[in-house]
């Protein structure tokens, strides 16, 4: 049968639901990215800078299932500049069924003459990569700062961006207006 509705009360255990199920349903409402609240786990420099990148709290979403920094900041190492050619490296949330975990991770780039992002990773039925933000890292560099760190976050997931939504478009200091003309069917109006 090429049917499927979810989730109905269990009678007997004859309705148990996987992780799988759930994330279905969840990605189908939501969609992959970050949840449009808080730090938005923006990636920025170490303080003092360092070899490292911090990732400052938030939520996402991957493929329906979430993954959070909640309690404080994460801190992520930067493997060792090459002596003489430049490299951009990754900051990556990645969902890993097999592992059952979504967690931050640093994809290391390639040194090289012109240097390009690694690639993510996205395998719906493995591991799933959504990116955060690029990090340059310098020929010998021996600090990562914020002039390095390019933001990846992308369109935020879907419904979440409700403080945006409201300072736009219920904005009580503007108000908002609705108006039509004659003959259009648009025949509301609100004044300021």
């Amino acid at each position: 049968m090429a049917q499927r509705s979810r989730f109905f009360d269990s009678s007997g255990g004859d309705r148990i639901y996987t992780s799988d199920a759930w994330a279905q349903v969840v990605g189908a409402i939501i969609g992959d990215g970050v949840v449009a609240t808080g730090n938005e786990l923006a990636v920025a420099e170490a303080s003092p800078p360092a070899m490292s990148v911090r990732v400052n709290t938030g939520k996402a979403f991957i493929q329906g299932y979430y993954f959070e920094v909640h309690t404080g900041q994460e801190t992520l190492a930067i493997a060792a500049a090459h002596a003489t050619l430049p490299r951009i490296d990754r900051v990556v949330v990645r969902r890993d069924l097999a592992g059952r975990t979504a967690v931050l991770t640093v994809l290391a780039g390639t040194p090289a003459a012109s240097p390009t992002a690694p690639a993510l990773t996205q395998v719906s039925a493995g591991v799933w990569e959504i990116a955060l933000a690029q990090v340059a890292v310098a020929p010998a560099a021996a600090s990562i700062v914020d002039a390095n760190i390019t933001d990846e976050r992308g369109p935020r997931a879907k419904g979440t961006d409700i403080e945006n939504l409201q300072a736009t478009l219920l904005d009580p200091a503007a108000g908002h207006r609705h108006e039509g003309t004659a003959g259009t069917g648009r025949k509301v109006r609100h004044a300021d």
